[in-house]
């Protein structure tokens, strides 16, 4: 018999699908999900942009498909459900205020919990640009270095900046050395940046790395509580 699936969003527990070996969601639970007073909304969004769908983000499934999904879950004689992929899609283009967290939490389940391969190339093109962004923070904090160093009359080189870095690793993952951004999933990518982006901030009032340590060890600790990593709960 097929795992019975609960994943937990923003307080609210989801009952999934398992289908072909991949976790779906009714237009139901996504509409709950998003925000949505009504599950038409999902099918309004989907029947506007279903050209950018592929089958393996949508389906129709009948109810009791118990071969599929186990015991009788309630289902609709034809409802439509949206892998995790899809339900990104979906997410991309909803309204709701909700929705950017929503999509953090999905590629999140995607990158770490399920062991969805990268290869996709929405997920591929979504990567990058989550690396991109923590490069873009990578340039200020250079010259953020450069500026500090230059007011107290001294010279920055390479090996300040490459110092630099490490100490943002270390708030990071507790590690001095340096990081492959390859292995680093959309959550940690998204924490370096923000690290990095208040790094800059607390260099404005020259102060050294040990004097800073503390501040930007804090400042981790506050946005991990504010922002989770969200798990996914497998139930038998």
């Amino acid at each position: 018999m097929i795992e019975k699936l609960a994943l937990t969003f923003n307080g609210v527990t989801l009952s999934p699908i398992s289908h072909k070996n991949q976790i779906w969601l009714s237009t139901k639970e996504l509409s709950i999900a998003l925000g949505y007073a009504r599950p038409d909304a999902i099918n309004k969004i989907y029947e506007r942009n279903k050209d950018e769908f592929t089958d393996g983000m949508v389906t129709m499934l009948p109810a009791r498909q118990n071969d599929v999904i186990g015991e009788s879950i309630g289902l609709q004689p034809m409802q439509r459900l949206f892998s995790l992929r899809g339900c990104h899609l979906i997410a991309m283009f909803a309204k709701t205020v909700i929705a950017k967290q929503f999509r953090v939490w999905v590629l999140d389940i995607l990158d770490k919990e399920v062991g969805t391969p990268k290869t996709n190339a929405m997920d591929e093109s979504l990567r990058l640009f989550d690396i991109q962004e923590k490069r873009d923070a990578h340039l200020p904090m250079m010259e953020g270095l450069v500026f500090a160093r230059k007011a107290v009359g001294k010279e920055t080189t390479e090996k300040h900046f490459f110092n630099e870095n490490l100490f943002c690793n270390r708030a990071l993952n507790g590690k001095w050395e340096a990081l492959n951004e390859s292995d680093l999933d959309v959550y940690d990518l998204r924490l370096l940046k923000a690290i990095r982006s208040h790094n800059v901030v607390l260099m404005q009032y020259n102060l050294k790395q040990s004097e800073r340590q503390d501040a930007l060890d804090q400042y981790v600790i506050a946005y991990r509580a504010k922002k989770p990593r969200l798990k996914l709960v497998i139930s038998k």
